[in-house]
């Protein structure tokens, strides 16, 4: 896969992970989505390189 579609791919799971986290009421759940935030925002970091 390239990187410009694994970018694309990423973002739109941010996008929804951001929209999940905001209708979240749950705030063990709201701490995983903020994880996969960060793991996820990492990745594009690194691909960005």
């Amino acid at each position: 896969m390239s990187s410009d579609k694994e970018r694309l791919i990423f973002r739109k799971e941010l996008t929804r992970l951001y929209s999940d986290y905001n209708r979240c009421e749950d705030c063990n759940v709201k701490k995983e989505i903020i994880e996969d935030i960060n793991i996820l925002t990492k990745a594009l970091e690194l691909l960005s390189e």
